[in-house]
């Protein structure tokens, strides 16, 4: 009896430790947006907050004429553009003729090389949800990734998938995928039937409900880092396909976790739910809520191999008029922009998407218009500052000058005792910058020795611990030359 208690013990705390992915660290430093091109006046004030922020990434969908255009505005703005081509590619009658694909993109990169916009686009958006539109012809998927990168070889690649396709496993292991987008919507149907069951809401903003969302993502990340495994198959029941995680032993659940933990190569993207359907095979009848998606946000703080976020679906109602009637077919979906309360819900993505912009790790310094140079354009913009230029070779180069912050401040570098890094090539012991250290810095910190203020020279103070005394003389004693 007490084994089998104890067994139960461990089977609840291994469960509950389940539902979030604990790390040390976060590596999410992109935040973007889908669109199907159009926006509401309240998307474009959003969206617009973060321009020339250099880790927002968009992915618009454009047409053929404006094609060039639109991506040289919005490349202005500051956004990473993310090219959508599914439209094209999860079309199977396209993706079956390799020749048809071929000639697809030689033609693209053609139009894009001769309007110098090839280097704008910062990743191609291949397939939405090939497990589900496609799930016969992974050979085919990972033979256009393979094209895609012949032909843009400098260009990232990227794929969104909404479950963990069995035949599909073999592609994420392809090197040439850059870009993983993992697509759970809001409530599975398993969580969402399961959680009936006990007479709970689904979309109630309760943890039992956020665990249940968890799981539902953490299925489609041990899918990612397992290489292609599903999370069912992980702790296989023969009377139950869908029984993760409640028929997992804990020794199984103790394995789930060692991958849902472990580190890969790719660079994985979250995407958000922010739509609703009104009819057709989703039937979605509501948005999630801005409690209820911060769960996405938070899941994708939490796990390092998470890298960006992404809202889908921003849009507005004429759009998608425009679209219902170019494909009678196509369900009525309606993104955040077209839903009350907008407001609540824009204002929540844009305090998240300053978190992460504000609070990426990259040190790539740029100038700044108060001509100081900070470790990245974001992080300028987040104190209020405007970008000019990236900060050159220098850690204070803003320009051919030191910035204010620089030792060397208004100084060409390389020149009048700064090196080309503006670091000061004169002593701090040369109090009176004469380019030699003797008797006469002595008697400078002499005279100003004892004082806290009012320094003859500021230099006196060689510490910097706001008083001129017996460790200031010995450090210029020290380095007479």
């Amino acid at each position: 009896m007490k084994r089998h208690l104890l067994r139960l013990v461990l089977f609840v705390l291994m469960a509950i430790s389940l539902l979030v992915v604990v790390s040390a660290s976060s590596n999410l430093k992109y935040y973007g947006y889908y669109t199907w091109g159009f926006f509401t006046p309240v998307d474009t004030k959003l969206l617009t907050s973060f321009t020339n922020f250099k880790f927002v990434f968009y992915t618009p969908i454009y047409g053929n004429k404006t094609l060039n255009d639109s991506i040289v505005n919005d490349y202005k703005s500051g956004f990473n553009i993310i090219l959508g081509l599914h439209g094209f590619f999860n079309n199977i009658s396209n993706t079956n003729n390799e020749s048809k694909c071929r000639s697809y993109l030689t033609e693209l990169k053609h139009r894009l090389d001769n309007s110098n916009n090839t280097e704008k686009i910062w990743a191609l958006y291949l397939f939405d949800e090939p497990d589900g539109r496609l799930p016969n012809s992974s050979d085919k998927v990972d033979r256009v990734i393979n094209l895609t990168k012949e032909i843009f070889p400098n260009t990232n690649t990227m794929i969104i998938f909404n479950s963990a396709w069995a035949k599909g496993g073999y592609i994420l292991n392809n090197k040439n995928l850059d870009i993983i987008g993992i697509d759970p919507y809001f409530m599975s149907i398993y969580v969402e039937q399961s959680m009936k069951a006990q007479a709970l809401d689904p979309y109630a903003c309760g943890s039992t409900q956020q665990g249940g969302f968890n799981n539902s993502v953490n299925a489609k990340i041990y899918w990612v880092k397992s290489g292609g495994i599903p999370i069912q198959g992980a702790c296989w029941n023969a009377t139950a396909t869908q029984c993760w995680p409640k028929c997992c032993s804990p020794e199984q659940l103790n394995d789930i976790n060692t991958v849902l933990n472990s580190d890969t190569d790719k660079k994985i993207v979250l995407v958000g739910q922010d739509f609703r359907c009104d009819h057709g095979a989703l039937n979605i009848s509501q948005i999630p809520d801005a409690c209820q998606e911060k769960w996405y946000f938070d899941f994708a703080k939490k796990d390092p191999d998470i890298m960006g976020f992404m809202w889908f679906l921003y849009s507005s109602i004429d759009n998608l008029t425009n679209l219902t009637n170019a494909y009678p077919n196509t369900s009525i979906c309606l993104g955040v922009g077209n839903y009350t309360p907008t407001n609540t819900i824009l204002s929540e993505h844009m305090k998240w998407g300053f978190e992460i912009l504000c609070g990426n790790n990259e040190n790539n310094p740029f100038c700044a218009n108060n001509s100081v140079s900070y470790k990245n354009p974001d992080q300028a913009k987040c104190l209020g500052k405007n970008v000019v230029k990236p900060g050159g070779s220098g850690n204070n180069l803003c320009s051919s000058f030191c910035g204010a912050d620089a030792v060397c401040n208004g100084k060409t570098p390389g020149t009048n005792n700064c090196d080309v890094n503006c670091k000061s090539t004169v002593s701090p012991a040369d109090i009176n910058n004469d380019d030699k250290v003797d008797i006469s810095d002595l008697l400078v910190v002499s005279t100003d020795f004892g004082k806290t203020s009012g320094l003859k020279n500021p230099k006196s103070d060689t510490n910097s611990d706001s008083i001129v005394d017996i460790f200031d003389i010995v450090f210029v004693a020290s380095r007479f030359t």
